[in-house]
């Protein structure tokens, strides 16, 4: 926007001090007397031009200065957005537990397996390198991307914890949603909720839409109890960098992206708990 200005500032600085200059000049003209009602007129016209000048370089002088500092804001969130995405993507733990399972498997000779994992984890990498610089992406694959992990996952801890996915008929999964939005939810819900229940347990994941076309996400577990909705987006590290995605494009829309946080069950008697993203209609990204 500077660039798109910067041309017509200094010109416009130029007319109006010569306007203004001139205006000076031609009211202690000598020759133009207080009677004169067409001098009065071309003062009047003169002064106009000369304010209007003036008020408009100043204004378009305010809006290069407020979208300069607009401009590096928004450049320093979105850095930092994009910082916390590759954090969250690109776990060093994961990577690393997930490399060690697949080579116990090489050195236990269970290379079909071994061979058929790393190809789930170099299509997993690859997701997440090409898409690094993204906050969003269809629902397709984001589902790949959770797909991929949970795999991965299971074949680490085995029979600890079980996974289902429904898609309801009627979602077009080619409906764009923000980057990690399923996943952050799912990861939080294996690491803070199943895993750390001795029996192990479930997740759900299931994709619908409303009665207002709107886009349904819900997560839901039977692991220990979190009281979610006390901790609500603070969940994980990575639940938090999604409440700041969120927070960004909802600057941008009417109609929000909602969380709803739900314990089930209680303390004394955990049944999991459940996360439900309302993506509205039309949402733009």
């Amino acid at each position: 926007m500077i660039q798109k200005y910067k041309n017509y500032l200094i010109p416009l600085l130029v007319f109006s001090a010569l306007y203004l200059a001139g205006y000076f000049i031609f009211i202690n003209n000598q020759y133009i007397t207080p009677y004169n009602n067409s001098a009065k007129l071309v003062l009047h016209i003169w002064n106009f031009i000369t304010v209007a000048f003036i008020t408009f370089t100043l204004i378009l002088y305010k809006k290069i200065i407020a979208s300069k500092v607009f401009s590096k804001t928004e450049e320093e969130e979105i850095l930092q957005l994009q910082i916390e995405l590759m954090k969250n993507q690109l776990d060093p733990h994961f990577i690393f537990n997930a490399l060690n399972s697949i080579s116990f498997s090489v050195n236990t000779g269970d290379k079909k397996n071994a061979y058929h994992n790393l190809g789930v984890f170099s299509k997993l990498m690859r997701q997440s390198i090409v898409e690094m610089e993204e906050f969003y992406r269809n629902l397709e694959d984001e589902l790949t991307f959770v797909k991929n992990y949970l795999h991965l996952e299971k074949f680490r801890f085995k029979e600890q914890f079980n996974y289902h996915i429904i898609i309801s008929p009627q979602v077009n999964i080619s409906a764009l949603v923000p980057k990690m939005c399923l996943f952050c939810y799912v990861e939080a819900a294996l690491k803070k909720g199943v895993l750390t229940k001795l029996s192990g347990g479930n997740i759900e994941i299931k994709i619908d839409k409303n009665d207002n076309e709107d886009l349904i996400l819900s997560i839901k577990d039977d692991g220990i109890y979190r009281d979610v909705e006390k901790l609500k987006s603070n969940i994980s590290t990575s639940t938090t960098a999604m409440k700041h995605i969120v927070n960004y494009y909802n600057k941008h829309n009417t109609n929000k992206i909602t969380t709803e946080y739900t314990d089930i069950g209680t303390a004394d008697n955990p049944e999991g708990s459940q996360i439900v993203i309302t993506i509205p209609y039309g949402f733009r990204f």
